[in-house]
């Protein structure tokens, strides 16, 4: 879904519907969300049922890394984009600001035509372009997932978890100090 979804919006121009752009936003959507949610649990099948803990934390960890790739990434090559393809005319509205991307955005209504054609189709352009990339990394994704092996996931508990620290406290509680927690 995430792959389709991405490879809709490839296909955007400046004068698309608003259903399309809407459905192709839905369709990523669903994609993504279900690339959020479902892989936590199954990502654990193939640790013993101890190392649960660490493994589902470096697994957050990653994520939360690999995110911050993603918006650098991705605004990365907006800008690139948007400062090869922006009109000279415009551009100089800014005075050298080193941001533009998010700065144009409520210049573009005022502009007189044909400038404000311009403007338009350069994000256009250069947000196809991120979505070709971004298009790249999901594929490559979904041709991992071909490598993979079905495993069956734990039925199982660790009985002892948390039993350390409750026999910590009681040994505590005997030697007549507490545990502040």
């Amino acid at each position: 879904m995430t792959s389709i979804g991405v490879g809709l919006l490839t296909t955007l121009k400046v004068t698309s519907p608003v259903g399309a752009w809407v459905g192709y936003q839905i369709i990523e959507g669903i994609g993504f969300g279900i690339l959020y949610a479902a892989p936590q649990f199954p990502v654990l099948a193939p640790v013993k049922v101890t190392e649960s803990a660490h493994a589902l934390a470096l697994f957050v960890f990653v994520r939360s890394y690999s995110q911050t790739w993603g918006v650098t990434l991705g605004g990365t090559i907006l800008q690139n984009e948007l400062k090869k393809r922006l009109p000279q005319a415009f551009l100089e509205l800014f005075h050298g600001e080193v941001e533009i991307t998010y700065a144009a955005i409520p210049k573009i209504g005022g502009l007189e035509e044909p400038l404000k054609t311009g403007v338009r189709d350069a994000f256009a352009s250069s947000l196809r372009t991120m979505w070709f990339v971004m298009l790249g990394i999901s594929l490559l994704g979904l041709v991992t997932v071909l490598g993979m092996k079905q495993l069956e996931m734990h039925e199982e508990t660790d009985e002892n978890w948390g039993l350390e620290e409750k026999k910590k406290v009681v040994d505590e509680e005997k030697d007549g100090k507490t545990l502040t927690l």
